[in-house]
């Protein structure tokens, strides 16, 4: 199961914001208690019903040291470091916690387009590297547009490439700036959408924005939610 995550816990806040009275709706800050601590989370826009349709998230201050991710690599997220597949190319990669370990590859020259990487070959190998990653990692691609906007595409830890992953849009972000490739406010593009990720620097905390949309509703039984459970934790 995973520790942390950001896009999950936006739209629970949404949901929670959404479900209030609209006596209760003008205090537009929560606090969630989360395997990363307590994080708040702010509605900064709202529909034309009142729901909430953008929120802002407190991710926390980044993981900088290698013990923290963890990764068993002799340095901090500032310095990157070589990851060799089994046919001997490397990537240059950086290790960065958001509460859940992340690995950011900022594409080079050299390489392919983004649409066209090899995620799924890259990604698989990198999460599964335990010997680098003692919990495996998420992995994020990414190429660099501006000193404000990036194109990424990330690998998750036990679900595969996704449409979309906050923490690791934080990561990415964190890299970016430490590696004086990124400006402090950042728009990144994922193929799910588009998420603002902000960050003043070290010892300050990651703030990230983002829109949230009802798609469906449905119930679920105690029973059928301890299976989930179960199955994400064994994955």
């Amino acid at each position: 199961m995973a520790e942390m995550c950001g896009n999950g816990l936006r739209v629970a806040a949404k949901y929670v914001y959404d479900s209030l009275d609209t006596s209760d709706k003008h205090a537009r800050t929560m606090l969630f208690e989360t395997g990363r601590g307590t994080l708040s989370v702010e509605v900064v826009e709202v529909d034309s019903n009142g729901l909430a349709s953008q929120l802002r998230i407190n991710m926390g201050t980044p993981l900088l040291s290698a013990a923290a991710i963890p990764c068993t690599a002799a340095c901090d997220s500032a310095t990157p470091f070589p990851i060799k597949n089994a046919d001997g190319r490397a990537l240059t990669v950086h290790a960065i916690g958001m509460g859940n370990p992340h690995c950011v590859h900022f594409l080079e020259a050299k390489d392919d387009e983004l649409d066209s990487f090899p995620v799924s070959q890259w990604g698989s190998f990198i999460e599964r590297n335990i010997e680098l990653f003692p919990k495996r990692t998420n992995v994020e691609f990414v190429r660099v547009a501006s000193r404000s906007e990036v194109h990424q595409r990330t690998w998750e830890r036990g679900s595969g490439e996704t449409q979309a992953c906050g923490t690791g849009a934080c990561a990415t972000v964190v890299a970016g700036i430490l590696t004086n490739r990124l400006d402090h406010d950042v728009s990144v593009h994922l193929r799910g959408g588009i998420l603002r990720i902000s960050w003043p620097g070290p010892e300050h905390a990651v703030m990230m924005t983002g829109p949230a949309t009802l798609v469906f509703q449905g119930s679920i039984t105690p029973t059928q939610l301890k299976m989930m459970v179960d199955c994400g934790s064994t994955s």
